[in-house]
């Protein structure tokens, strides 16, 4: 599976690995980390998150307070 950023999510992304990092030294890290597992298991299973709304599913993160919303093309074919 194709995985892009559109430039506000990245945005976002990059402003919360630098608010993570103010509140620790290792938190921006694991942060990454962990968005890194969460699209990981996306590309893998694309269907297993819920669906936001047509085409649209959301992942939501139980250890940051982190949202992930993606196209879901693959299950709706």
């Amino acid at each position: 599976m194709k995985i892009d950023f559109l430039e506000p999510a990245y945005k976002e992304y990059q402003e919360a690995i630098k608010y993570y990092n103010l509140q620790n030294d290792d938190l921006g890290d694991r942060f990454i980390e962990e968005i890194n597992r969460t699209i990981s298991i996306i590309s893998n299973y694309p269907e297993l998150f819920s669906e936001y709304n047509v085409n649209t599913k959301e992942s939501v993160n139980k250890y940051f307070y982190f949202i992930i919303f993606y196209l879901d093309c693959i299950s709706h074919r």
